[in-house]
């Protein structure tokens, strides 16, 4: 069961119909819950008579030396927010990836990406190294192709002839 709590951004992102929407405002609303307890938690220690410029500029300096310590984590984290804003790909999508591996979306968190393989296995993919990837998705391949057709003309044959066999012919195939 959801609380009102929970279901708030929920009911704001089905307005919308998409499922990135609610994974984005998902995402918003625990990032903005952080940010309100911390700013909440600075506000009684100032309250309290506690000073919090030097704990400010030491959570600076904590927060540089964290974000190197989780570089790869925070490299993760911000690929599963790209992947999710570019759309790329979704639950469901039939991807294969550079190195080889293909299969279908199960799952893309925030940190990782979840692909079943054909062979009913799961890989769970970093989401850093995902975006870092070439995917093909093949999904939203385009249907139209391209294809070239090698014809021969004999030598002085008039260019409006070759365009009255040529041009008929062409109009026959569908989307052309």
């Amino acid at each position: 069961p959801l609380s009102l709590h929970d279901a708030l951004p929920i009911s704001f992102a089905t307005k919308t119909g998409s499922k990135t929407d609610g994974q984005i405002v998902k995402l918003f609303h625990r990032f903005s819950n952080i940010i309100f307890f911390l700013l909440a938690f600075l506000f009684i220690l100032q309250m309290w008579g506690v000073k919090i410029g030097a704990l400010l500029a030491s959570l600076g300096i904590a927060g540089i030396a964290v974000a190197f310590a989780l570089q790869t984590t925070l490299g993760n984290i911000f690929g599963g927010i790209s992947l999710i804003l570019d759309r790329s790909i979704k639950v469901g999508d039939r991807i294969e990836l550079d190195a080889g591996e293909s299969g279908i979306v199960q799952d893309v968190g925030l940190r990782s990406t979840v692909i079943r393989t054909w062979e009913n296995k799961m890989i769970v993919m970093p989401n850093g190294k995902l975006a870092d990837s070439k995917i093909i998705n093949h999904i939203k391949k385009d249907t139209k192709a391209r294809v070239t057709v090698s014809f021969g003309v004999a030598y002085g044959t008039k260019i409006e002839r070759v365009r009255q066999v040529i041009v008929p012919e062409l109009e026959k195939i569908k989307n052309c």
